[in-house]
């Protein structure tokens, strides 16, 4: 059984790309930088947040200036 069959619906809010968008928002503007939503391919956190590049298995998804 997949890990996102067994999470919380308070787990899937938490994790979505919504909630992640968000928070990168609220980043760039404390910190100046330009920030990254990228696609980690997990399911327990299937959006990752940062400012540098991508690492081998991780996707763009979006880009926040």
């Amino acid at each position: 059984m997949p890990c996102s069959d067994y999470l919380s619906p308070r787990r899937h809010m938490l994790a979505s790309f919504e909630r992640c968008y968000a928070v990168a928002v609220q980043r760039r503007h404390q910190s100046g930088y330009i920030q990254l939503i990228l696609l980690t391919g997990s399911p327990l956190q299937p959006y990752r947040i940062t400012g540098r590049a991508p690492g081998r298995n991780e996707r763009i998804v979006a880009i926040i200036v």
